[in-house]
């Protein structure tokens, strides 16, 4: 004989056929939105990348110890273009075809060069295909290096980036975005730049290109893309009640 709780208990598995198949809809519907497919070949193997990050870390003057230093690397997608395009820039159809023209570099190889127990760290950035994207050298705030002014920091970084071009940047069309100089304990002076390149944007967001002189030396130059605020608020918030969403599902199953 059937008892109360058992037909409770159909009935509650019934009511729910309605709600999975409703879940099922949008996420076929919607799934390219939540997960971008990205077309993008990767013809730089990560052997090469670390290669290349080594042969550039030796033409610098701040370069590790060719003898001692160790590498790790890995392929880092900026999760945040990402989604901002294939939610407010034209979809995912428009994110392939910025990566596939040109326009649009998502995802880099990032390589680190360093010496166990030492402080100073390498990084170096190349594209997919191989290109020049970057690269940030972190220093021990006591290094010690003679100080320039702001001038010869921002003549410095034109020179380096207009003989080393990065990918995906016309930097003759970026302009001074802001500009802040820190002195550490022992007296060095740290000049930082970012410029952006509002002629280059895609729907609201503006890339950037940061650079950092430390004393007399570059050591930062990276790229990024400047969001829109409310986009981010707007995703953390869409991101919250995914989670608070995907909690409920479980307990009730």
């Amino acid at each position: 004989m059937t008892t109360y709780l058992e037909r409770l208990s159909k009935t509650l598995w019934l009511s729910l056929i309605p709600v999975c198949l409703a879940c099922a809809v949008f996420y076929s519907s919607y799934q390219s939105k939540i997960f971008p497919t990205i077309s993008q070949p990767i013809t730089l193997s990560q052997q090469d990348a670390e290669k290349m990050a080594l042969d550039a870390n030796s033409s610098i003057q701040l370069g590790l110890d060719s003898k001692t230093v160790q590498t790790a690397s890995a392929y880092i997608s900026d999760r945040s273009i990402q989604n901002y395009v294939t939610l407010e820039g034209g979809g995912n159809d428009e994110l392939n075809s910025l990566i596939t023209d040109g326009k649009l570099v998502s995802a880099n190889w990032a390589v680190r060069l360093y010496i166990p127990k030492e402080i100073q760290e390498n990084h170096f950035y190349f594209t997919p295909n191989g290109e020049f994207d970057g690269f940030r050298i972190l220093l021990a705030e006591d290094k010690k290096l003679p100080n320039i002014s702001k001038d010869e920091a921002e003549q410095n970084i034109r020179t380096f980036i207009t003989t080393h071009p990065l990918a995906n940047t016309v930097f003759a069309e970026y302009t001074v975005k802001d500009y802040k100089s820190n002195q550490q304990v022992n007296g060095r002076l740290d000049h930082t730049f970012v410029f952006e390149n509002k002629n280059a944007r895609i729907h609201e967001a503006v890339p950037e290109l940061t650079a950092r002189i430390s004393g007399n030396q570059l050591t930062e130059v990276t790229t990024s893309y400047k969001i829109p605020e409310n986009f981010i608020k707007n995703f953390n918030q869409m991101y919250s009640y995914n989670n608070v969403l995907g909690s409920l599902g479980f307990m009730i199953i």
